[in-house]
């Protein structure tokens, strides 16, 4: 009697390539929202942080967690409008994260 081994086939698992996200940070005196979107637009994660040292940290974490960071827009409340009421306005991220 003959017994033949076969090797296993031999598959090509395709890397997934890192994800490019975006975020959204929405400011607080206490805390910071941070939301993270790919670039379709599609929700990925939200969490809030507290607005400490360790909270900033922890945000940078939590955005390394999910991919590549592209952009990150940062709600700003510049000086009151003329009926004192303040208006966000977006702005841009400077240095890579």
């Amino acid at each position: 009697m003959t017994v033949a081994i076969l090797e296993p086939p031999q598959f090509t698992v395709a890397a997934e390539s890192p994800r490019i996200i975006f975020a959204g940070v929405d400011t607080h005196k206490d805390t910071h929202y941070v939301a993270i979107v790919d670039d379709h637009g599609q929700p990925i994660a939200d969490r809030e942080f507290l607005a400490v040292g360790s909270g900033y940290r922890k945000i940078i974490e939590f955005l390394h967690a999910y991919g590549i960071v592209d952009a990150v827009g940062v709600e700003e409340i510049p000086a009151p409008t003329r009926w004192n009421l303040p208006v966000p306005r977006l702005r841009p991220l400077r240095r890579p994260l």
